[in-house]
């Protein structure tokens, strides 16, 4: 049932009994048409979490609320961003956490369960992190 949900938004590759791998290249490619150039708002990215952001440490130091140190650190991360260069890795990337966080979502209204999600620029990669 999960996976089914899962197919509905990217090719399927399943690894295990309770992992799959998904390959985003065709939805990001999409989805960036769709864009022409938009932002991605903070919104679309809710439980996003970007490794090493915020890269500032006194931002770090300011709170410790893990919370509010993702939400600094997604927007640290969207304002570098290429907005205009779909062939941009990072944009795309980024691109695919918006789908994923959607997939996540469609995962838990129509099952119940909840999932988690990396990314990646390719298999190899996410296998290594």
């Amino acid at each position: 049932e999960v996976m089914e949900v899962m197919s509905r938004f990217a090719v399927i590759e399943r690894a295990s009994i309770d992992e799959a791998y998904l390959d985003l290249t065709q939805a990001v490619q999409e989805r960036l048409k769709k864009m022409k150039g938009q932002h991605i708002p903070v919104e679309q990215l809710g439980t996003t979490y970007i490794q090493g952001f915020p890269n500032n440490l006194e931002e770090e130091e300011n709170t410790d609320n893990k919370e509010e140190m993702r939400q600094r650190g997604v927007c640290q991360w969207l304002t570098s961003l290429p907005f205009g260069d779909p062939s941009n890795p990072e944009l795309q990337l980024t691109v695919g956490a918006a789908i994923m966080e959607e997939m996540r979502a469609a995962v838990e209204s129509v099952t119940g369960f909840q999932c988690s999600v990396g990314i990646s620029h390719n298999k190899v990669l996410l296998l290594v992190f």
